[in-house]
């Protein structure tokens, strides 16, 4: 019997139909792991199919690549349907999407991952029965395809890079650009809804290239230009311990909650203390890990995981700064080295001493959850300082794990905390994780009754990294906009010293102020740059890396908006990129006075 052969018609509409199902389907998919598929319709035609249109311009470059069509559209669809899974669980987990700058994290991202009861729920069973349909149009090419000759394939490939070439020019980097070219700030979820995932993720690969974002009117004369008058201290050098406990927050700051016991109660009595709510840049602990060590705004650097992607050799920090002091300075982390690159980070910042995972011994555990207590991790910090046999002061500082998600790993009959209300599936998860910020709050009421025992004076600051990845579920409705994302993001911190001093409440200040808080309280000398800071922080206490700032009056602004407060800002900015430039001026950011000052105190 004789088959008459398939039409070319019949061959292109095949393998366009399929394409143009596929490249749909994944769109849908992408959308829908950003968690507003109802939302997807209601943006603005001239968005989706600028989308769409990226999506086929992604798929010819496979078929470039691949050289079948078919071949290279199982590849694609697989490839986003595993964007839209990883995309979907890291919102869900640290509500962030998924970027290009993750990838270097992806080590990171496993260890993380193992600490969360990952659930196969609705969401993830809409974006495989979405796939499933993709996979099985993808073969259609395989049985009507035609043996292209190389001349047509050299003008597929040309028409392809053509397309690629005027679709990035037209639709983003253009003057005119049907994509404004940026648009990701305080809020990623309203320019995710507003552009489409991957819109947006074209806007983070062109910030990848420049990642410090230069500020507006920025230049090195205008940083020469900027006056600040550093104080000369004659600090007796206390021992200063900085703790950034993981996922340490108080969920009073989101909803008025009620529990059968205090959880807090230690944390907002203890004496000689200044205390308050740290704004932090976005809920992943490496982003907090920065800005608390660096004292610099991710404002200028949104979107990346730090350690991952910046050289911190001879970067300015609080621990050069305490080497300059003639500190012995240790850096503790009981996870791996590789976690963030810490193992290179840490050394790069100048930590004489580095403790990880394999260094800490007596590890102890809440019942079944597989974190490291803190009361354990204090105790070896105690066994560090004790075994500090130098005249030089120490700086520790320890970044814990006790409270790391997940919230579901103990029985419940261990809980120690019960929340006084029903909030469905997140109850159980809001006992356990309150009854690890009871455990938190006992170990640093421990360690600083340790302290008061010590003969020299003591300085201990703690700070919370970020909030659980269940507060945006159970937010109060009460908060919205700018004050909603300021709550979410503050996190309980405290400056404790074993000598009299003032105790106050300062209500809220970025975290990237937290250092030079402390060594203000600790009458130790100030670089210049730190010195601005605590200048701006009496009328700016708020300096956010999500393009908003909080004035002493308690109002909230944009940073574009002009304000008598916009010089002072910028002047901030300018010395941080100047920081950051491979010319800066280093004499902006080292004490005045060399360490042979102190050799007449002690």
């Amino acid at each position: 019997m004789n088959f008459r052969p398939i039409s070319h018609k019949i061959i292109y509409s095949a393998n366009a139909i399929s394409s143009i199902i596929i490249i749909l389907l994944t769109q849908i998919q992408l959308e829908i792991s950003c968690n507003y598929s109802e939302q997807y319709l209601k943006m603005e035609w001239k968005y989706i199919i600028l989308n769409y249109m990226t999506l086929i311009a992604v798929l010819g470059l496979f078929t470039i690549i691949l050289r079948k069509l078919w071949i290279s559209q199982i590849c694609f669809s697989i490839s986003f349907f595993l964007v839209g899974i990883v995309n979907y669980y890291m919102i869900k987990l640290h509500s962030l999407p998924l970027t290009i700058f993750e990838l270097k994290n992806f080590k990171t991202a496993l260890d993380v991952i193992n600490g969360y009861n990952i659930k196969i729920d609705n969401t993830v069973l809409l974006l495989i029965a979405l796939e499933i349909p993709s996979i099985i149009l993808a073969f259609i090419p395989k049985f009507v395809q035609k043996n292209y000759t190389l001349k047509q394939n050299i003008i597929f490939n040309a028409l392809t890079l053509i397309y690629c070439s005027a679709l990035l020019y037209i639709g983003y980097l253009s003057e005119y650009s049907i994509k404004p070219h940026q648009t990701i700030g305080w809020s990623w979820q309203e320019s995710y809804q507003t552009y489409g995932y991957v819109a947006c993720s074209i806007e983070m690969i062109q910030s990848s290239f420049h990642i410090i974002q230069m500020p507006e009117n920025y230049s090195e004369a205008a940083v020469q230009n900027i006056e600040i008058e550093v104080p000369e201290t004659f600090s007796e050098r206390p021992d200063i311990i900085l703790i950034l406990n993981e996922t340490f927050y108080d969920l009073n700051q989101i909803i008025d909650i009620k529990t059968d016991v205090p959880y807090f109660d230690n944390f907002y009595s203890l004496e000689n203390s200044i205390r308050g709510y740290s704004v932090v840049p976005v809920r992943m602990t490496n982003a907090s890990e920065y800005e608390l060590l660096t004292s610099n705004s991710l404002q200028i650097m949104q979107g990346i995981t730090p350690f991952n992607v910046l050289d911190m050799t001879n970067a300015n920090s609080i621990v050069s700064l305490m080497n300059q002091l003639g500190y012995n300075s240790i850096g503790a982390h009981p996870r791996t080295g590789e976690n963030y690159s810490r193992g290179r980070a840490y050394p790069a910042m100048g930590f004489q001493k580095i403790y990880f995972e394999e260094d800490f011994i007596n590890r102890e555990f809440y019942s079944d959850r597989w974190f490291e207590t803190d009361d354990s991790l204090y105790q070896n910090l105690i066994t560090w300082y004790e075994n500090n046999s130098e005249d030089n002061p120490l700086f520790i500082y320890l970044l814990t794990i006790q409270n790391h998600a997940d919230y579901e790993m103990n029985p419940p009959e261990v809980d120690s905390i019960h929340i006084l209300g029903d909030y469905g599936e997140y109850t159980s998860r809001i006992n356990e994780f309150l009854s690890c910020m009871k455990l938190s709050d006992t170990a640093f009421k421990d360690l600083t009754d340790y302290f008061l025992n010590v003969s020299k004076p003591v300085i201990i600051c703690m700070v919370g990294d970020h909030s659980p990845y269940f507060a945006d579920d159970i937010v109060s409705e009460k908060y919205t906009g700018y004050e909603k994302d300021l709550r979410l993001r503050s996190t309980p911190f405290i400056i404790w010293s074993n000598r009299d001093m003032e105790s106050k409440d300062v209500g809220y200040v970025s975290l990237n102020y937290i250092m030079p808080m402390v060594l203000e309280v600790a009458d130790l000398q100030r670089s210049p740059y730190y010195q601005y800071m605590l200048d701006l922080q009496k009328d700016v206490p708020v300096l956010s890396s999500f393009n908003m700032y909080m004035d002493s009056d308690g109002n909230i602004t944009d940073y574009k908006t002009h304000t008598e407060l916009t010089e002072k800002i910028e002047n901030y900015f300018y010395l941080e990129y100047n920081n950051l430039s491979p010319n800066r001026n280093q004499v902006l950011f080292d004490v005045y006075s060399p360490f042979a000052m102190y050799d007449n105190i002690n």
